[in-house]
C-alpha cells in the first residue's frame, strides 16, 4: 500500500471540504482523528473490518473527486486472474469427484 497516496487523498478531501473538522463531520469523528489518519497514511481498523464506511462518506462529500479506491487501495485491488481468466470466487467451491 502506498501510504503517501492515502494521506495525499485525505489532504485533498480536507482542501475540498475546508478543514480537518469538516472531513471529520462527514465521518462523524473529530478533526483530530482525521489528522491522525493523515499522519498514519491510512483509515482506522474499523474501515477494513466493515464497521465503518469513511471512504464512502468522503467520496460522496467530495462528489467523487476523492475516491473510495484512493482511500482504501489495498482492500479494493482486484484479485489476480487464475488460468481461464476468472477469480477463484467466481468459479465457486471445488468439489470432490463422485
Amino acid at each position: 500500500m502506498n501510504t503517501y497516496h492515502v494521506s495525499d487523498s485525505l489532504l485533498r478531501a480536507k482542501q475540498l471540504l475546508g478543514s480537518y473538522e469538516a472531513v471529520g463531520r462527514v465521518c462523524g469523528v473529530s478533526g483530530k482523528a482525521v489528522m491522525k489518519w493523515v499522519s498514519t497514511g491510512r483509515l482506522p481498523r474499523t474501515e477494513y473490518t466493515g464497521e465503518t464506511a469513511y471512504a464512502d462518506r468522503i467520496s460522496r462529500a467530495t462528489n467523487g473527486v476523492v475516491t473510495r479506491e484512493e482511500l482504501r487501495p489495498h482492500i479494493l485491488d482486484p484479485l489476480p486472474p487464475t488460468q481461464g481468466g476468472t477469480s477463484p470466487q467466481a468459479q465457486g467451491p471445488e468439489r470432490e469427484p463422485a
